[in-house]
This record gives structure tokens, C-alpha cells and sequence, in this order.
């Protein structure tokens, strides 16, 4: 059980890490960032369908992760990982 939670825990920092380096990226070149448009959001929910990440960063740095809805993998994933979480935890 210990392995499994330890492979899961790497899946998720690998998955954070590869869809947030994004952010960086547009950062850095001075490029617009859809996470602070207000326009992106439906019900307090980021919806962008043009922003290829699965997982972003909130708006205000350093506060955590949030999923884009508009990507079905960002709902697989929570299914995901809510499955894992409720089979872990019998």
C-alpha cells in the first residue's frame, strides 16, 4: 500500500510539474497570461479551452495548483485521483 501511494504522489508532481512549466515559459517571453483573466472563469471554475495545461496555477502565485475544466483530462484526473483516494483509504 505504501508503494502504491508513493507512485501515485510521483504521478501527481511529475503531472504539476510538466502542465505548470508553461507559466513560466509565457512569464519570461512577457506574454499574456489567461490565468488573471476573469473572462477564463465560470462559477469561480478556470475554463479555458485555448490554455493547453491540465493543471495551472491559481491566480496569486505561490497559493497552490487548480485544475482547467475546459480539458477533459483535468476531470479524468480528478475522478482519478479521487478513485485512488477512496479505494487507499478501506
Amino acid at each position: 500500500m505504501v508503494n502504491t501511494r508513493r507512485a501515485l504522489t510521483c504521478i501527481i508532481t511529475a503531472t504539476v510539474y510538466f502542465h505548470t512549466s508553461n507559466k513560466t515559459e509565457s512569464v519570461a517571453l512577457g506574454m499574456h497570461d489567461p490565468i488573471n483573466d476573469d473572462g477564463n472563469y465560470r462559477y469561480g471554475v478556470y475554463f479555458n479551452k485555448d490554455d493547453s495545461r491540465i493543471i495551472v496555477p491559481k491566480r496569486h502565485w505561490g497559493m497552490g495548483y487548480t485544475l482547467n475544466f475546459a480539458r477533459i483530462e483535468s476531470s479524468l484526473l480528478l475522478i482519478f485521483i479521487l478513485l485512488v483516494t477512496f479505494l487507499l483509504s478501506k
